[in-house]
């Protein structure tokens, strides 16, 4: 980074926030002296890294030795935790050439190995929601129901008068029964899914709550925890109590990916995804673990230690610039507050004011993810 694209980065900050823009830039120049960077041959380094620490942490032994460390790897399928197209798999296209790895040992989204463990690879995990959303629709890989899982004796069940579950579900199903192909797009579809008062009611009609097994689990968190339920949960819990409601009917589902076979690797953990992560049962490997003393702003930020003044004034400008870059979080996305960047990206946890590019000179480039249908060419999309 030379001179001018710092002199130019300095010049966003005018005194608009503080009326002094002379102390403003020297507020400025101290978050980027605090600002961790990551290059090309760091994050090398921390690849390396991470396979060291997977192995120690899944051999419990005093003295480690090839042979263990060859099953623990012949017994891994590593997969990239987002799409072929993000930052997860492009770390762990560094992760295999940096330790020399076997390609076969590397699986994507459509080739998944169920009978090894499953080991997702990602970059960053900062709040750790993203992570636990990608990892349950793996770990539920089997909860869509299709044409081949219902069976004709369903359609004779689902027409039984005298059957009270199927009277339940009637109510919200409503087709024709014998339309198979139009049934399994409304069982799979949010009619079924987001019918909060259907499931409770099939739930307490039938005591399903008892024993231990995966459906009770899942309703008991459906009951207590709904607002962390995954999506792919739902599914799952549904299709359960499809498969209960109507014995024979529906092809019972194979078991999910048990908890205890899944681990995520990352780079660099935050705090909240480690909580996150732990009270889902997912066992997690980093290198670096971002904590409140990495936050610009907490009562223990490294950055600002005991200058309180300071402190508050560089985070009133943060938030004045902020809100003109990302007026949703002017200090990151869920107020991260982060000062960290790797050479091909910038979280949008870490202060906008280093990535952000609306009406604003960014310090570092921060490619947003194009989640439409349009493609962006020089001045618009097509």
């Amino acid at each position: 980074m030379d001179k001018k694209a710092i002199e130019e980065w300095l010049s966003n900050f005018n005194g608009d926030a503080l009326g002094d823009d002379a102390y403003e830039k020297n507020l400025a120049l101290w978050l980027l002296y605090n600002f961790t960077f990551f290059n090309t041959d760091e994050v090398k380094y921390l690849c390396r890294l991470l396979l060291r620490k997977y192995i120690h942490k899944s051999i419990d032994a005093e003295t480690i030795d090839n042979q263990m460390i060859g099953e623990l790897l012949n017994n891994t399928t590593f997969m990239p935790l987002g799409k072929s197209s993000e930052s997860g798999s492009y770390i762990m296209y560094l992760f295999r050439q940096e330790n020399n790895l076997p390609i076969h040992f590397f699986h994507d989204w459509g080739n998944l190995d169920v009978k090894k463990d499953i080991v997702f690879i990602d970059d960053m995990t900062l709040s750790g929601s993203q992570a636990i959303k990608r990892i349950a629709e793996k770990k539920y890989k089997n909860y869509i129901i299709d044409e081949a899982d219902v069976k004709d004796v369903f359609f004779e069940q689902l027409r039984d008068k005298k059957c009270n579950n199927a009277k339940m579900f009637n109510s919200i199903i409503n087709c024709d029964s014998s339309d198979k192909k139009q049934l399994i797009e409304i069982i799979n579809g949010n009619r079924i899914l987001k019918n909060r008062k259907l499931i409770e009611e099939i739930i307490d009609s039938e005591s399903l709550i008892k024993g231990k097994g995966l459906l009770s689990e899942l309703i008991i968190k459906y009951k207590t925890r709904y607002s962390d339920m995954q999506p792919s949960e739902i599914y799952y819990m549904n299709r359960l109590l499809f498969e209960q409601c109507f014995p024979k009917g529906i092809e019972n589902a194979g078991p999910p990916i048990p908890d205890d076979r899944i681990t995520l690797l990352t780079l660099i953990a935050g705090e909240k995804a480690k909580e996150t992560l732990e009270k889902n049962k997912i066992k997690l490997v980093y290198c670096i673990e971002l904590d409140e003393q990495s936050k610009a702003f907490s009562d223990s930020s490294i950055a600002f230690s005991s200058y309180n003044k300071e402190k508050e004034d560089c985070k009133a400008m943060c938030e004045f610039y902020g809100k003109r870059i990302k007026e949703r979080y002017p200090l990151g996305y869920k107020n991260g507050q982060y000062l960290i960047g790797l050479y091909y990206t910038i979280p949008n946890n870490t202060l906008p004011i280093f990535w952000g590019a609306d009406n604003w000179k960014p310090l570092f480039i921060r490619h947003e993810k194009n989640y439409g249908r349009n493609v962006y060419v020089p001045g618009r999309y097509i």
